[in-house]
């Protein structure tokens, strides 16, 4: 409903047939209250709990015959840690891949020391960011994307003596998984080398 254009209550959404798609709470004209889509049989799709309209809580998937696809915590409208994805045949997921860091010293060929990241599984659908969670919480305003491309992402160093030196780098990653859920990865490394700077988050 809408008092003085203000949306207060349920928005509705329906298919082309007539049947319900969403139902999204508002208070005040702001998200509220835990908001639900629904496949085309009446089954429930996703449940996502909404404060002071920002998602936060446990979002919840479902498969079409309403058992449970996946659990992701968000927030205050962002992502955490703690994903929980369950197969169609009711098999917990337990195995995720692992950030893989190489580091390559090519300071006698152009002065440059590269860190090469990449997932233990080779999988391509990954974004890599250097930073670090808050409290299993990624805030990607905090950090800073790595340009990543086939699954591989690359930070290149410079030694500079006047420089007080990058020695620990925090990398995240996005990772896809095969369910198309996000699953958050994170991995901190030490680089063996003094007076560091960073001078590219590309190629």
């Amino acid at each position: 409903s809408l008092k003085k254009g203000i949306k207060n209550g349920p928005a509705k959404r329906f298919y082309p047939d007539g049947s319900l798609y969403s139902v999204v709470y508002f208070r005040n004209g702001i998200r509220a209250d835990t908001s639900r889509s629904y496949y085309n049989n009446g089954k429930v799709f996703r449940e996502t709990p909404y404060r002071g309209g920002k998602v936060d809580g446990i979002q919840r998937k479902y498969y079409k015959d309403g058992s449970l696809w996946a659990e992701i915590p968000h927030e205050k409208g962002m992502r955490k840690t703690g994903l929980k994805e369950v197969t169609k045949t009711g098999w917990p997921v337990t195995y995720y891949p692992e950030i893989v860091i190489k580091i390559i010293d090519q300071r006698s060929k152009n002065g440059i020391i590269k860190l090469r990241m990449s997932l233990s599984n080779q999988g391509k659908r990954v974004r890599f960011y250097k930073g670090h969670l808050e409290n299993g919480v990624f805030n990607e305003a905090n950090c800073k994307s790595i340009f990543t491309e086939n699954g591989t992402g690359n930070l290149q160093f410079i030694t500079e003596k006047e420089s007080p030196g990058i020695r620990n780098i925090s990398i995240i990653a996005i990772y896809t998984t095969p369910l198309l859920d996000k699953k958050i990865l994170q991995k901190d490394i030490t680089i063996p080398f003094p007076h560091l700077k960073l001078i590219n988050m590309g190629r």
